[in-house]
């Protein structure tokens, strides 16, 4: 380990933020990743994604890049979304789940005429 990150998880330690220490290496992971290029996006769907899918999803969200960027995507499984999927991709959310649309519809039916 180098001097610098042992003096930065002491400096953690000592003002009581060592439990913190993942979100700042995720944070760490996301600049250095965006630093050579690379957009990170998660894929959240209810059923676990087969291959043609994905390589589907992937196209698809390739047409957000800009030149010189690559994908690097993940996938999660969520059954709670019912169905469609949930995209994050860098800074972008994209919610195309069926939970969110029946939400969305009840709230409407449920509102005064």
């Amino acid at each position: 380990m180098s001097a610098v990150t042992g003096n930065f998880l002491e400096l953690l330690a000592e003002n009581g933020r060592l439990n913190k220490l993942d979100v700042v290496t995720g944070h760490f992971f996301n600049m250095m990743a965006a630093f050579r290029g690379e957009v990170v996006c998660e894929v959240t769907s209810a059923k676990a994604l087969d291959a043609a899918t994905l390589k589907e999803v992937t196209a698809a969200l390739s047409g957000f890049l800009q030149k010189g960027q690559s994908l690097k995507i993940s996938t999660k499984v969520d059954p709670s979304i019912v169905g469609g999927l949930v995209v994050v991709l860098g800074d972008r959310y994209i919610d195309m789940s069926l939970a969110s649309k029946i939400e969305r519809y009840t709230t409407l039916l449920k509102q005064p005429v």
